[in-house]
């Protein structure tokens, strides 16, 4: 719920940074409204947008972190605060490292999902 209006804003301000110019291009070149979204919004709104959604990713499984460590007795933010209070580094770090995995699978899965898209869209590969 909370990062809603981050990646609204996000979509909104993408679009806006679009030139005018060359949405006048295409329309005049015979482009209709949807090819010009499949094919110039789209892209353009595309390379600003992931950059927040992976931001809001990692932000949400901070925010389950800290709740799991505050308020529940259970989870692996709870598991994390106990072998932090009684120094049981072995468990803390595999704990830590089963809390990293999933945040880096995710944030590359939608590195890739970039990757492939715009490079299909834009026809070039900037990276």
């Amino acid at each position: 719920m909370c990062s809603f209006p981050p990646i609204l804003y996000g979509v909104l301000n993408s679009s806006r940074t679009i030139n005018s110019e060359i949405l006048e291009a295409a329309f005049t070149l015979g482009a209709n409204s949807w090819s010009t979204l499949a094919r110039i919004v789209a892209p353009i709104s595309l390379l600003k947008i992931t950059p927040i959604v992976k931001t809001e990713v990692v932000m949400v499984f901070k925010t389950t972190l800290i709740v799991e460590m505050l308020v529940l007795t259970s989870g692996l933010g709870h598991l994390l605060l106990l072998y932090s209070l009684t120094i049981d580094v072995k468990h803390l770090l595999s704990t830590m490292i089963a809390l990293t995995i999933p945040i880096v699978v995710i944030v590359e899965s939608i590195d890739v999902v970039e990757k492939k898209v715009s490079s299909k869209w834009i026809g070039e590969k900037r990276w």
